[in-house]
């Protein structure tokens, strides 16, 4: 039974690695915000005044930190769609390896 307990505690342990780079990764990576750039113009529509990028961009180049659309659906897709391709990348190293 102990040797169950550590092997799910080492499994537990290594899912939420995976889970927090993936996290990291599609954070700065994956263009999911649609944020208030500050540029004002005349004319309408003003494709200028908004812009869509990751994270790290919203975070750089926000005007005062305004975000019109924070699209989770796509966070949620490539979070799952990257999780499932760091797990099919440690099968085929497992499996090459035993």
């Amino acid at each position: 039974m102990e040797s169950f307990r550590i092997n799910f505690q080492e499994a537990l342990k290594h899912r939420f690695i995976v889970a927090l780079i993936d996290f990291i990764v599609i954070s700065f990576m994956v263009p999911f915000i649609t944020y208030d750039t500050g540029v004002r113009c005349i004319t309408d529509p003003c494709t200028e005044s908004a812009a869509r990028g990751s994270l790290l961009e919203f975070l750089a180049k926000s005007h005062e930190l305004t975000a019109y659309i924070v699209d989770y659906w796509i966070f949620a897709v490539a979070f799952v769609l990257l999780w499932a391709l760091i797990e099919y990348i440690e099968k085929v190293i497992n499996v090459h390896h035993h």
